[in-house]
């Protein structure tokens, strides 16, 4: 355990400088394959911004820790990086930030929005990801029963669903 830094000379760093410590980027980080040791909390100097036109920047307010996130960094060899360096598959947050190419007549800066990660890295403060990706919630729904609701289920409710 311990904390590594990520500032203007790391690859991790996109976006603009953050002097307040409170809006600056961290994430849970996965060096290498192995037990929970291996991760760490990275702190960065900036505030992401969109990676693409169709990009939304989202403040993460919950995600999730999963039996996949789990796998992904048990299995493999223990020299090497997880595919997913970030883990986290399910967020629930604010938009931070608009892309280019992002319709604002759907989506404003801070409506609040739920999405699914297939690349994982919902463990992070801010985490750029397509709009395509997200769902718009209505402002009264709470982050703890969202994510629950992202999580676990939809993936019930469309087991039994099959089942019929």
């Amino acid at each position: 355990r311990g904390s590594a830094s990520v500032n203007s000379k790391g690859s991790a760093k996109n976006g603009k400088d953050a002097t307040d410590t409170d809006e600056r980027q961290r994430d849970i980080y996965c060096a290498k394959h192995g037990d929970v040791e291996n991760l760490t909390i990275r702190q960065g100097t900036y505030i992401p911004t969109p990676t693409a036109p169709d990009h939304i920047v989202v403040k993460v307010m919950a995600s999730t820790v999963t039996a996949g996130d789990c796998i992904a960094r048990i299995k493999g060899d223990p020299n090497t990086k997880p595919q997913t360096e970030v883990p986290g598959y399910h967020i629930v947050g604010q938009v931070y930030a608009i892309g280019a190419r992002v319709n604002v007549s759907t989506l404003c800066i801070g409506d609040n929005v739920a999405a699914l990660l297939p690349e994982g890295g919902g463990n992070s403060k801010y985490i750029s990801i397509p709009k395509k990706n997200t769902i718009k919630l209505p402002p009264n729904a709470t982050d703890e029963n969202i994510i629950c609701l992202v999580a676990n289920y939809v993936a019930a409710y469309q087991c039994l669903k099959l089942a019929k």
